[in-house]
């Protein structure tokens, strides 16, 4: 339904096509919020034809650039590598989302044959803020710091939500704790007194990027902030009120969101000509085929996958809202992606385990139906 990958860009104050411009104006650098989203696709934003509440980053689409057509990698750390130093991911090392023994191309990391994207801007005076999903070799020495950031929040690999989440264990491939996160480079449980208690990760990660980049503003430095949201990566986890306000609105089903969407997508004049609907996957069952106990666990996984994209929508509100209460949103560039399409693992019915699906500790996957 959502495969196909997306971008949008917003333009506040300044394009790239103008920046030249700027320049010979010697008008103020623009700072660059650039946001990564996980296991998103083409469909799943009201202006892309999603039926989900994405109010304001359909508000950013509306006075921005709205892509159609952009390519990226297939995978996570591909993508990542790709986006933070401009090259392919197999000139990086990251050519596959694992690593193959013997083969540079596919060591599983960025080796040092490039330079990362901070690490250029630093050279033009900005300063640099990471916050969220890292999964490019932290513990292989590739750390934020390390590349040119000079403040960061991190999760090595991301994959999680709550604060309250018990299921997280000790990694003894990587040698890590999944529960602990990565201020600066030292090593913080989830329960640290600098952390907000309870939180939840996608706000986490915008609450900390508004913290870093008012260091900047309140130095009069441009910035630059990479802010990788793990959502919306297995395991779907998502406020439960949030999560109630889609609950029976996927009852319809696929088939019914599938083509709901389409039609909208038309109507948005995303496609240069009425293109047709590819197919239904035929591994994918007719919804009405379903029974009742069935449509219910599937409509409620869609709701958990709603409800994540909700709360992302509106970290992207508070941002928005902190630049312009700063008096710098006209002249920030802000920049919306996803590493790769939906995702469809490990099936047709996804995963939905756990004793409150959706809440912290249950493991809940979107399914290929879905995605």
């Amino acid at each position: 339904m959502k495969r196909i990958d997306y971008t949008f860009m917003l333009t506040l104050g300044a394009s790239i096509g103008a920046c030249p411009v700027l320049a010979q104006q010697n008008v103020s650098k623009p700072n660059i919020v650039l946001i990564l989203l996980d296991d998103v696709g083409y469909s799943d934003f009201g202006c892309y034809g999603s039926e989900i509440n994405t109010p304001n980053i359909d508000r950013l689409a509306e006075n921005g650039i709205r892509l159609r057509h952009f390519y990226n990698q297939a995978r996570s750390a591909p993508t990542r590598a790709s986006l933070i130093t401009g090259l392919y991911p197999h000139q990086v090392g990251n050519g596959a989302l694992g690593k193959v023994p013997g083969y540079p191309a596919y060591q599983g990391y960025p080796n040092e044959n490039n330079v990362f994207l901070p690490e250029a801007l630093k050279t033009a005076g900005y300063f640099n803020v990471m916050t969220g999903k890292w999964h490019l070799g932290y513990f292989q020495g590739v750390t934020p710091i390390s590349r040119g950031f000079d403040r960061s929040l991190n999760a090595p690999f991301g994959g999680y939500y709550f604060s309250s989440d018990k299921s997280l264990k000790k990694n003894k491939k990587e040698r890590t704790n999944q529960r602990n996160l990565y201020l600066n480079d030292e090593e913080i449980g989830f329960d640290d007194d600098r952390l907000p208690e309870n939180w939840y990760s996608t706000h986490l990660w915008t609450d900390f990027g508004l913290k870093f980049i008012d260091e900047a503003i309140e130095e009069k430095q441009p910035f630059f902030w990479y802010l990788a949201h793990n959502a919306a990566h297995f395991p779907l986890q998502a406020p439960v009120e949030t999560i109630n306000k889609y609950k029976g609105k996927y009852m319809k089903g696929w088939e019914d969101v599938r083509n709901a969407r389409f039609k909208k997508q038309l109507e948005l004049g995303l496609f240069e000509r009425p293109d047709q609907l590819t197919p239904r996957n035929p591994k994918v069952p007719e919804w009405d085929s379903l029974t009742q106990e069935e449509k219910e666990r599937y409509d409620m996984q869609m709701a958990i996958y709603a409800a994540v994209i909700e709360e992302v929508d509106r970290s992207i509100g508070r941002v928005v809202e902190h630049l312009k209460e700063k008096g710098v949103l006209d002249n920030t560039l802000i920049i919306l992606l996803s590493d790769n399409g939906g995702n469809g693992e490990p099936g047709i019915e996804g995963r939905f385990a756990g004793k409150n699906p959706g809440s912290a500790g249950s493991t809940v996957f979107l399914g290929a139906a879905w995605a």
